[in-house]
């Protein structure tokens, strides 16, 4: 073949064609390679072929390229080689590259021709997204031949008919057709496809299923028929609903009827319309004129015709469904009220075909809302408004309405009402009384009930409220439901309160007067017989208050008594009764009492007379006599009374600052004084006597680092007798030197033996009290140091106590005594710290390590008395700018345990940890204690103090 052979059959060739020698270079191409990748015949000559591919495919075309071109007896390759080529814009292009030697009078080169198959691949992936849209359609989709012979099945056909493809291929249609083939047929050869035709299919099984066919003949491209494409739906479906519709349909114009609804129709293609009879009965006009839009708008009242017509232009759109109201005018001058529903029945294809509707004379239901509205305006108006509040609640009593009055007698908003009930929103005192609400709910009475009831408002103000409760029951099914009333009536509660308060109440001090005090007495006489308790009852008197009276006059005394009731109240429960009783008389009531606890109660009152009163611009000091009777449930009110002021005058005879306790005849309690004297100085050598220790602990930690020794009688007849009837009788026979050595010795030695035999003891210290006559008595600082080295006890281990009051009686000779026993390494408390007078300039020339406060003052903490906490802080801060250890004494609650810790006390004893215990139960006490973690916070549920 000659060169100009060569390129002419390549120019005229339709593929791309380049020409390769057997280095891959370029050296010939044809136009079509110029169209197909977008470089110039100059671009590409001499270039290496793999220019015209992306870089992916480079490699593996050299490869194809090398190999083909190595291979001995090279022939064409085929057209098998697909890759894409790249066109000098970037741009990739599906090729199919076939490779084919050329010998030239040149030599040997290679021919590559380059397809473009772009068209293909589109077509090819066009071909199996149908096939894939086929095999997935729902519809049964088939083909067969002009004669009849099923060529293709999808699997919507075998759902559908329940044959599979191999089952139905090569059959006849009338396989699944049945006689409507032939019909089929014949709309085909007649030129019609069929289109939706509705019809029986037939099922493997030999049942039907309703079809809608859709069935044309499929032609070649010369335009000869080739076969018949048929589509199959299950409409099954859609008939079974349709005759629904019908039914429904029928039932609706039946039900119109009954109810006198006037009924139409429009078909939204042709624009008929129908009207019911009634319909043009309500309109007013006969139907003897054609139905229409013009007809209809005309019987419309002129107000309302824009808005009725802009309705209609929405439904001739295909727009909602519409439910409307609007007056007509009948051609009579009649103003009738009627509401019209519309909806739409849409063709098969989706559109709306036709508008039905129906048509409702409610003018009657309009004037009964009118009048209701116009009710219901007026209600709210007196709901709002009304100064009273009201509610509607529910049997539950919950509020379902509130007006602002009942929002103003609650302190709360709207919202943080409705849903909740009136008792929600009570006083802490009349929580669990029976509601109104309540016992209307259970009874269902129709009646109207009463009641007075206090409710508490966020701010913690308390609104006494009248409620009044009407049971209102359900009208035409509806629930019934409660028709509350809530009237603030807390003024008027106030002015009640105040009236009875001035009956009942002194007017000098506050306290109850002597008509309050008869009748509490005389309900807690009856609560005690009835729980078998006893009453304590306490007369109090103030001594040579007539002194006091007659020296600074009415008035100071007036102000002594107010302070000594101040004093008083803080000393009481809540629960206690604290009256005037006349003068400077006062008596106190106390259910639920032990005789321990009374009698720790008068110690308490007694004390107080240590602490000044202010009156005038000074200091004076006036002590209480008390007179004690522990009422039995069957004396009265009046022998009571008798015998606890007999009781406080034996007191007050006896001297200031004593108590009494009554008896039936009080020359007897003057011989058992006598005998107790007398069996007190042989109790030492009959071995009567007892010490009991009561722990001190580290008020962080909780861990024991002391025990204070304290005395107590075992009598043989009368059993353990309290310090407070012996002691002071020992302290007035002298007995007090010879008892005190010996619970010194007892003590010291009982707290070596638990330092040397209880593991983790070894630091316990022992405190003991002492009195004003051992303070006095020469030898004392010898029986000291001769206890100490007889126990083996270490002189810093024991804490030797006297009260702050006894010191100072004679200051200087108690320094001397306290210096030698310093001497000695004891380390010396001061007792009761803050009631005994003391000038805080004696403090800095004692030599005390230690000083206790008073339980007056830690009784007050935990917020029983708010003073009480800036009290026991300044002891505390004096003590620390003193470098003095503190003790609180007397803690009994957790809460006071809580305030000793913020406030920093060190240490502390009381009944919240033991009462004083015998020496036998102190080593298991103190295993138990000293399990607890130092850090564990006190045991919110631990027994409060008992006897």
């Amino acid at each position: 073949m000659s060169d100009q052979e060569f390129w002419g059959l390549l120019e005229a060739a339709p593929d791309a064609m380049v020409v390769v020698n057997t280095d891959g270079e370029i050296v010939l191409v044809n136009g079509q390679t110029e169209r197909l990748f977008g470089y110039s015949r100059a671009e590409m000559l001499g270039q290496g072929i793999e220019m015209l591919l992306p870089e992916r495919f480079r490699v593996r075309h050299a490869g194809h390229f090398a190999r083909y071109a190595g291979a001995p007896g090279m022939r064409a390759m085929g057209s098998n080689l697909e890759l894409f080529g790249r066109r000098r814009d970037g741009s990739e292009v599906p090729v199919e590259i076939s490779l084919s030697p050329v010998r030239t009078e040149h030599g040997l080169f290679l021919s590559s021709s380059i397809r473009d198959v772009t068209d293909r691949k589109r077509t090819e992936a066009t071909m199996r997204m149908l096939s894939s849209l086929v095999e997935s359609s729902s519809d049964a989709i088939v083909s067969y031949t002009v004669e009849g012979a099923i060529m293709t099945w999808n699997a919507g056909a075998e759902a559908m008919f329940g044959y599979t493809a191999q089952e139905a291929v090569g059959r006849s249609a009338t396989l699944i057709l049945g006689d409507a083939d032939s019909d089929v047929c014949s709309q085909l050869d007649a030129g019609n496809p069929v289109r939706l035709l509705e019809t029986d299919g037939y099922r493997k099984d030999g049942s039907t299923v309703a079809i809608s066919l859709s069935v044309s003949f499929v032609y070649d491209a010369d335009g000869a028929k080739i076969g018949v494409s048929c589509i199959a739906r299950d409409v099954s479906e859609i008939k079974r609903r349709q005759a629904e519709a019908e039914a429904d349909r029928a039932r609706l114009i039946a039900a119109q009827q009954a109810a006198h609804v006037g009924s139409f129709e429009i078909d939204m293609r042709t624009g008929d319309r129908w009207w019911s009879a009634e319909y043009w009965r309500i309109i007013g006009v006969a139907n003897t004129q054609p139905a229409s839009r013009e007809l209809m708008l005309t019987s419309v009242h002129p107000d309302d015709r824009e808005r009725v017509e802009a309705v209609w232009l929405t439904l001739d759109s295909g727009g909602r469904a519409s439910d409307f109201g609007y007056r007509i005018v009948r051609p009579s001058g009649e103003v009738r009220w009627v509401r019209s529903l519309t909806s739409f029945e849409y063709a098969e294809d989706g559109s709306p075909a036709r508008i039905l509707g129906t048509t409702m004379d409610v003018t009657d239901l309009h004037l009964a809302d009118v009048q209701r509205r116009e009710a219901e305006t007026n209600f709210q108006l007196g709901f709002n408004l009304s100064p009273i509040g009201i509610g509607v609640a529910d049997l539950e009593g919950q509020f379902q309405r509130v007006n602002p009055a009942v929002c103003e007698i609650f302190g709360r908003s709207e919202m943080e009402i409705l849903g909740r009930r009136a008792e929600d929103f009570l006083h802490q005192d009349d929580v669990g009384s029976i509601s109104v609400a309540s016992s209307h709910m259970q009874s269902n009475e129709a009646e109207t009930a009463h009641v007075e009831k206090r409710y508490l408002r966020p701010d913690g103000v308390a609104v006494w409220v009248q409620e009044t409760v009407s049971f209102v029951p359900g009208l035409d099914d509806g629930a019934a439901h409660l028709f509350m009333q809530l009237q603030d009536i807390t003024s008027r509660k106030l002015a009640e309160a105040d009236l009875e308060y001035q009956a009942f109440h002194d007017p000098l001090t506050g306290l109850a007067n002597r008509l309050l005090l008869t009748k509490n007495l005389e309900r807690s006489l009856v609560r005690a017989k009835a729980s078998g308790g006893q009453v304590s009852v306490l007369f109090l008197d103030v001594d040579q208050f007539k002194v006091i009276n007659d020296g600074l006059g009415h008035t100071a005394g007036d102000g002594l008594l107010v302070q000594l009731a101040k004093r008083l109240q803080s000393m009481v429960r809540l629960t206690d009764t604290l009256a005037r009783f006349g003068g400077d008389e006062f008596v106190i009531v106390c259910e639920n009492i032990t005789r321990e606890n009374t009698e720790r109660l008068v110690e308490r009152i007694v004390a107080s007379g240590k602490d000044p009163f202010v009156l005038e611009g000074q200091d004076v000091f006036a002590t209480v006599s008390v007179g004690i009777v522990l009422a039995s449930a069957d004396e009265d009110t009046e022998t009571v009374l008798r015998n606890s002021d007999a009781a406080m005058y034996d007191a007050k005879n006896r001297g200031r600052a004593q108590a009494m306790m009554f008896s039936e005849e009080m020359h007897t309690r003057a011989s058992s004084r006598l005998d107790l004297e007398s069996q007190l100085a042989r109790a030492l050598d009959h071995n009567e006597l007892r010490v009991y220790y009561q722990p001190i602990v580290d008020v962080s930690t909780e861990g024991v680092v002391g025990f204070e020794a304290l005395v107590r009688w075992a009598h043989p007849i009368r059993g353990l007798i309290s310090p407070l009837e012996f002691i002071p009788i020992a302290e007035q026979t002298g007995m007090i030197i010879p008892i005190g050595e010996w619970v010194l010795r007892e003590a010291l030695a009982q707290a070596q033996k638990w330092r040397t035999e209880i593991p983790g003891a070894a630091a316990l210290s022992i405190s003991v009290n002492f009195s004003v006559l051992q303070l006095q008595d020469p030898d004392f600082v010898a029986v000291v140091a001769d206890a100490l080295t007889r126990s083996g006890l270490a002189p810093t281990a024991l804490h030797l106590e006297i009260t702050e009051s006894v010191m100072m009686n004679d200051i200087e000779a108690a320094a001397e005594t306290l210096n030698a026993l310093h001497a000695l390494g004891v380390r010396l408390s001061l007792d009761d710290f803050g009631t005994g007078h003391a000038s805080l300039g004696h403090l800095d020339r004692l030599p005390v390590q230690t000083i206790k406060i008073d339980r007056s003052f830690v009784g007050g903490l935990g917020g029983e008395n708010p003073k009480a906490a800036s009290i026991v802080q300044a002891i505390v801060n004096l003590a620390r700018s003193l470098d003095l250890d503190v003790v609180a004494e007397g803690v009994e609650t957790v809460e006071q345990l809580l305030d000793l810790r913020r406030i920093g006390a060190r240490l502390a004893q009381g009944f919240l940890w033991s009462r004083p215990l015998p020496p036998q139960e102190i080593p298991q006490w103190l295993m138990r204690a000293s399990g607890r973690a130092a850090s564990q916070a006190p045991d919110a549920k631990r027994p409060q103090p008992g006897t």
